[in-house]
C-alpha cells in the first residue's frame, strides 16, 4: 500500500513524479516547479525512542477506558507473579540438569537433598531481599554448592559452573556473599580423601592397583591432617599430592591435569607430603 502511494505521487501543476520530503516541517516538495504540499499521515515513519525499554506498559482496559487505582495495582501485581513465575521454573530446570551432570541423579521426580537444601537457601535469600541479582542461574550454583557443602559431598565450583556455561569467578563470588549474610550455614571443610578415587581412576591407574594407592595416599592424607601446615591447604591439592606419592609411573602434570591444579601447588605439597614417607 505504501510502496503504491510512493510510486503514484504526481505533481498537480507540472505533472513531475520526483519530489524531497522533509521530515521536520512535515512537507512535500516537488524538485521540478518547487510546488509544497503536506505528506499523507499513512507514509510518516514511526519514530521510536532509542531510551525506552521493554514494551509500554498497558493503561487501558478493554473498553478502551483508562486503567487507575486498583485495576492498576492489580495488573502490576499479576506482572511480578508472571515473572517470579518464570524465575522458579528456571531455578527448578537448573537444579534439575546439575542433578543429572554433577551427582548423577536422574530420572527422580523428587530433589535430591542437595538441591532441596539449595532451594531452602534461595527461599532465605528471597525473604531478606539480599541477594537481587539478575543472574539467576550463577544463583542457583552458588546455592547448589553451599548444599553439597552442607550435605558433605566432594565437588567443586569449577565443575558446578562449566556445567551450566557460567563464569566461575562470579559463582564464587555470590557464594562467598551467601557466607557472610547466612552465617548459619557453617559449610564443613572438604575432605581431601573423597577426591582420591575420582583421581586415580582418572590418572588412568589400573583396577587392581587402585585399591592399594586409595589407601596408602589416605594414610599419607591422615598423617598430614594432624600437622599444623595442613590448615589453608586446598584439598585438591593434597590429593593430587598423596595420590603422586602413592602410585608410580604418574608425573606431576598428571596430576595437575586431572585434579585442575597448578603445578606450582603439587610441588609445594609434594615437598611437604616427602617428609611424612
Amino acid at each position: 500500500m505504501l510502496q503504491n502511494q510512493l510510486l503514484s505521487f504526481i505533481c498537480p501543476i507540472c505533472n513531475s513524479s520526483k519530489y524531497e520530503d522533509d521530515r521536520e516541517t512535515e512537507e512535500r516538495s516537488c524538485k521540478k516547479c518547487g510546488a509544497t504540499s503536506k505528506i499523507p499521515e499513512d507514509i510518516k515513519p514511526i519514530i521510536k525512542s532509542r531510551f525506552r525499554l521493554g514494551t509500554k506498559p498497558n493503561t487501558r482496559d478493554s473498553k478502551g477506558k483508562s486503567v487507575r487505582g486498583r485495576q492498576k495495582s492489580i495488573q502490576s501485581k499479576r506482572k511480578y507473579a508472571e515473572s517470579t513465575d518464570q524465575n522458579t521454573t528456571k531455578i527448578n530446570l537448573t537444579l534439575k540438569r546439575l542433578e543429572e551432570k554433577i551427582l548423577s541423579y536422574s530420572g527422580h521426580e523428587a530433589f535430591h537433598p542437595v538441591s532441596e537444601r539449595a532451594l531452602f537457601i534461595l527461599k532465605k535469600s528471597k525473604k531478606r531481599k539480599c541477594l537481587a541479582t539478575k543472574e539467576t542461574i550463577a544463583k542457583t550454583c552458588a546455592a547448589f554448592y553451599a548444599g553439597c557443602r552442607e550435605v558433605n559431598i566432594s565437588k567443586e565450583i569449577r565443575e558446578i559452573a562449566k556445567s551450566q556455561n557460567v563464569y566461575e569467578k562470579r559463582v564464587r563470588m555470590i557464594y562467598r556473599f551467601m557466607l557472610r549474610e547466612f552465617p548459619e550455614l557453617e559449610p564443613k571443610p572438604d575432605d581431601p580423601k573423597l577426591k582420591l578415587q575420582k583421581m586415580i581412576s582418572g590418572m588412568g591407574v589400573k583396577e587392581k592397583e587402585q585399591l592399594k594407592a586409595q589407601v596408602k595416599a589416605g594414610k599419607i592424607i591422615e598423617k598430614f591432617m594432624k600437622m599444623s601446615e595442613s590448615s589453608g591447604r586446598n584439598p585438591s591439592g593434597v590429593a593430587a599430592a598423596a595420590v603422586y606419592l602413592s602410585v608410580k609411573g604418574i608425573t606431576q602434570n598428571d596430576a595437575s591435569s586431572c585434579s585442575g591444579v597448578s603445578l606450582s601447588t603439587i610441588a609445594s605439597n609434594v615437598k611437604i607430603l616427602r617428609k611424612l614417607l
